[in-house]
């Protein structure tokens, strides 16, 4: 969302490594603070016994997107500017794999 601010000038490199920090920590400590971070929630998803760790998912992925869409109508955001990147199934799948044998492996 921020990359349209640097092609625009808006933001230097700089400004942009700044800005993702921020965002990252704030979104980190967002998700620690309400238990994201603790094995055993994240491993109830998959018993069928917790889905707190889905609704906060959600929920994060409906602001944002309705975030993105009013900054799209309020002027603020030119989504022409925002890069989309294709789907990588292989990648996904590797990746959601080696996911699971960790948290096999680390007894989760």
């Amino acid at each position: 969302m921020i990359a349209p601010l640097y092609k625009l000038g808006m933001l230097g490199h700089a400004g942009m490594i700044v800005v993702a920090l921020l965002v990252g920590a704030s979104f980190g400590y967002i998700l620690q603070a309400v238990g994201m971070g603790n094995s055993r929630k994240i491993s109830a998803v998959f018993y069928g016994k917790d889905w707190a760790v889905m609704r906060i998912m959600f929920s994060a992925v409906v602001t944002a997107m309705v975030l993105t869409y009013v900054s799209y109508y309020l002027g603020i955001l030119d989504i022409s500017l925002v890069q989309l990147s294709g789907l990588n199934m292989t990648g996904q799948i590797v990746g959601g794999l080696l996911l699971g044998a960790g948290m096999v492996v680390g007894g989760y």
